[in-house]
């Protein structure tokens, strides 16, 4: 067989396999505590009666609302910029109107007028809610099974990643944005095992960074990867002694590492200073433009090597029209004046996918073949829920470790590395 044949015929094989995954996992569905979802909605409304009297205080009035209920746009819009005369941060580009978006009321949130601030925080959280009581509790069907069944899909994104519809539960709100976690465990709780079974899951540990790392063969990059705390490593890069020195408890410290996050993210993709900037003010952090300027910069010297391999991935795809995954060889089709940010987004969530997608089908099978009755209920980026009975947790449990432990081939001919991806693994009785 050819060389352009093999890694043909290896990605129709892969996807071949996940897709009957996927069929597998949406006839099983997730089983749905519909008790504890009235008791989140309802927790959910009053918290939104409660948000909009915040608003209607932050202004001085009573914001029109919408039949529905909701804050009337046209005089939330009069309440910003007319009541308390707000600066206008960005405008709708089909009507050039003053924009109240997520981007522009994160801004005002973080302004010094404690009114503004108040309004904005009051919207955000009011929409937060609503979005998660109407969109992830409200309008889930469940069967007459008791369960959900989501329609996964192997072929929802060109990086080969899997894609989920009708709920899509690759998009529920995280722990840090689901205003009914800590109480209730956040909408995720919702979907639980069956009587007599438990959860067990996995999740790859940084997959994303690592792909980038071992692929491009940066050195200084795997050895940031291979420590205890990756976002730490690089924040050592980028603060040196002014991270090492403080307590490991310290708010200052949090917030170092938090950037580093962000920062180390933006190397991976290539992503610009400003987009940087507003994701890190987004989190809250007090830094200025010119510091993640500094920042990456510092960044692109101790990843060079990685920077170099990207350069050269570009022209290659410039030449040729197309980039590939590293690990299964995917195409991607960018033509030859490709984005340099979706040229080098694709190896990384391209190697993420092709991880997954060469591990599930095998580890699926081993548990099904082992733990009779047991089967995936979801995936979700970099990782994987099974149902298994109580009896077999253990041993799902080693299976699950067993496959994670098997030596991936990753990189050039020249640099072809062979390292292990590992993961995070437990069992429960709800989805965490």
């Amino acid at each position: 067989m050819s060389c352009e044949a093999s890694w043909a015929q290896r990605v129709y094989e892969a996807d071949k396999a996940a897709a009957m995954l996927c069929t597998k996992a949406t006839q099983r569905g997730f089983a749905f505590d519909t008790e504890r979802a009235a008791t989140l909605a309802a927790v959910l409304r009053d918290s939104e009666a409660a948000l909009l009297k915040a608003a209607d205080d932050a202004v001085g009035r009573t914001i029109a609302r919408t039949k529905s209920g909701g804050l009337s746009t046209k005089d939330l819009q009069h309440a910003f910029f007319d009541d308390l005369q707000a600066p206008v941060f960005f405008r709708s580009e089909l009507t050039h109107a003053p924009s109240l978006g997520i981007d522009a009321m994160r801004g005002y949130a973080a302004s010094q007028r404690p009114e503004l601030r108040k309004l904005a925080l009051a919207v955000l959280d009011y929409r937060r809610a609503r979005k998660i009581r109407s969109t992830y509790i409200e309008s889930i069907v469940v069967d007459s099974d008791g369960r959900v069944h989501p329609g996964w899909q192997n072929y929802g994104a060109v990086s080969g990643r899997w894609a989920c519809a009708d709920p899509n539960l690759m998009n529920l709100p995280r722990p840090s944005t689901d205003p009914t976690y800590a109480e209730f465990g956040g909408v995720r709780s919702l979907y639980r095992a069956a009587p007599g079974f438990r959860l067990v899951a996995f999740d790859k540990n940084q997959l994303e960074m690592r792909i980038a790392a071992y692929a491009s063969g940066d050195r200084a990059m795997i050895d940031a990867c291979e420590s205890v705390d990756l976002h730490s490593s690089n924040a050592t890069i980028l603060f040196g002694d002014a991270f090492l020195s403080l307590p490991p408890d310290a708010v200052a410290r949090k917030q170092m590492r938090t950037a580093a996050k962000s920062a180390g993210f933006a190397v991976c993709y290539l992503a610009e200073a400003p987009t940087v900037y507003a994701r890190i003010i987004a989190d809250g952090l007090p830094i200025k433009l010119s510091q993640v300027e500094a920042m990456l910069a510092r960044l692109k010297r101790s990843f060079r090597t990685y920077y170099d391999w990207q350069e050269r991935r570009l022209l290659d795809c410039i030449r040729y029209g197309w980039t590939d995954s590293p690990i299964l060889g995917r195409r991607r089709w960018l033509g030859h004046e490709p984005p340099p940010t979706e040229c080098a987004n694709f190896p990384i969530q391209g190697g993420a996918a092709d991880v997954m997608n060469e591990l599930l089908p095998r580890l699926e099978a081993a548990i099904v073949r082992e733990c009779p009755g047991a089967g995936l209920v979801a995936q979700v980026h970099d990782s994987a829920v099974f149902e298994v009975r109580e009896r077999d947790v253990a041993h799902a449990m080693t299976l699950c470790e067993s496959y994670n432990s098997e030596a991936i081939s990753i990189g050039s001919s020249g640099t072809l590395l062979h390292p292990v991806l590992g993961i995070d693994l437990e069992e429960s009785e709800r989805w965490h």
